[in-house]
């Protein structure tokens, strides 16, 4: 079977009972009509699967990016930091040096439970063990806990889920709200934030609605995670949308179709 000159496939006629007709010139009209149609389909799966891997590396790699900026930008600086500081007081002289020290060394324990909680949550996201102990609907309810306590915000979580899903889709409904909920704490500036989930008529639906200083979408270049959460919802075809305006809080709404089964 060949699509534009590149042979994708290969079509076998086998012959047909002892005692019938010998294939004819319509036998191969038809046969050849019938391996261009396959030929364009499997053209097509093909393209379309090579596409939706290209995807995944692209959005894998803007992860693994954003991990080494967050390691870098916020961790190694923070334990550099903390070094010079125990440096500095361990090199000094004179009277009050081991009060210093011991002030040092007090506030440098402090830092370092903070540099934990931080590594943990990285670790979280790399790998979320809430949903393999929880579920997505516990999972959901603890990251939304767990965010209002960072953040200092109210987070209200209206979860309604079943248990009936691929880890896939879990995992992309736990990264959307997550990635939802970390905008909001990062950006938002706001004081209040909705989370909802409900599946049912075979797709799952996701809200996080927040009371924030809001953004102009059409001016957005996609700096806050949305292009993440966008593409990780169309490997599933899935739909999102984002509405927001300054001054008015963010609404992201997606919704993800639930494999039978």
């Amino acid at each position: 079977m060949l699509f534009r000159g590149r042979a994708v496939g290969l079509l076998v006629a086998l012959d047909r009972e002892a005692g019938g007709l010998e294939f004819g010139q319509e036998d191969e009209r038809l046969l050849q009509s019938f391996a261009s149609s396959a030929a364009t389909a499997v053209a097509t799966a093909q393209t379309v699967e090579s596409e939706r891997l290209r995807q995944q590396v692209e959005s894998a790699e803007r992860e693994r990016e954003r991990w080494a900026r967050e390691l870098h930008d916020d961790t190694l600086q923070n334990l550099a930091a903390i070094r010079i500081q125990l440096a500095t007081a361990l090199g000094a002289s004179g009277n009050g040096r081991e009060a210093r020290v011991e002030s040092a060394a007090e506030e440098a324990i402090a830092q370092l439970e903070g540099q934990i909680n931080e590594l943990n949550r990285l670790i979280n996201d790399l790998r979320p063990a809430a949903l393999e102990r929880l579920g997505l609907g516990g999972a959901l309810q603890a990251l939304a806990e767990e965010s209002s306590a960072r953040g200092g915000i109210e987070v209200e979580a209206g979860i309604q889920v079943g248990d009936e899903r691929s880890r896939e889709e879990d995992r992309v409904v736990y990264r959307l709200v997550q990635e939802a909920l970390t905008n909001v704490l990062k950006h938002a500036n706001a004081s209040r934030v909705e989370v909802t989930s409900k599946e049912g008529e075979g797709a799952i639906r996701i809200v996080v609605h927040d009371d924030g200083e809001g953004f102009d979408t059409a001016s957005s270049t996609g700096g806050r995670g949305l292009r993440g959460m966008r593409e990780r919802i169309e490997l599933l075809g899935g739909e999102i949308e984002v509405t927001s305006a300054s001054g008015d809080g963010t609404k992201i709404t997606a919704s993800v179709p639930l494999q039978d089964g």
